[in-house]
């Protein structure tokens, strides 16, 4: 029986020999190839952001006591403007994570919109670089907010519950208001 080691071998795949005891010169060979526990989960898969604006992103490490990860966009390490930019979490301008991090960063979306839209987000395991989750921002050339209903009838003291939605920022709250021939009126 082979008893694999607790951290990966140098040489992998292990090459197993056999040696017949009764005559030395016969030998068998395998090998087995001896794989990580390590995997990576990120807290999203994907999202939508408008150019410039910001999106938080977290990784988690299951399989080591090293929770740390590596950040690239679309293979670039941490980003840069044309696919956008990792961020250490609320720094302002955008700072890079110096090395592998726990916690959360910040996706900062390019600019303008690249081309194709969808860039790639990839945590990686400082524990195994052969171990990552990846996430598909989707960049929008503006923010998109859509109200629901957009249109309503109703009787004097009748009341309509409106919902709006934000798309492309991490803010997505709403100022609400309303009007009537161009007079404020209403309540919300």
């Amino acid at each position: 029986s082979y008893t694999a080691p607790a951290s990966l071998p140098q040489v992998n795949p292990v090459k197993i020999v056999a040696t017949s005891m009764a005559d030395s010169s016969e030998t068998g060979t395998g090998s087995i190839e001896v794989v990580s526990g390590v995997s990576v989960t990120m807290n999203r898969i994907s999202a939508q952001v408008a150019v410039n604006q910001r999106v938080s992103l977290s990784a988690s490490v299951e399989g080591s006591a090293n929770q740390a990860v590596t950040w690239s966009v679309d293979g670039i390490a941490n980003g840069d403007t044309t696919v956008g930019e990792i961020c250490v979490q609320g720094s302002n301008p955008c700072s890079p994570p110096a090395g592998p991090v726990t916690g959360a960063v910040d996706y900062l979306a390019p600019g303008a919109t690249p081309n194709p839209a969808g860039v790639n987000v990839t945590a990686t395991a400082a524990a195994d670089s052969s171990r990552s989750a990846t996430a598909e921002m989707t960049v929008l050339p503006h923010l998109l907010l859509s109200l629901s209903p957009q249109n309503s009838v109703i009787a004097p003291t009748g009341t309509v519950e409106f919902a709006a939605a934000v798309t492309g920022a991490q803010n997505d709250g709403v100022n609400w208001n309303g009007e009537c021939n161009g007079r404020a009126g209403g309540t919300s």
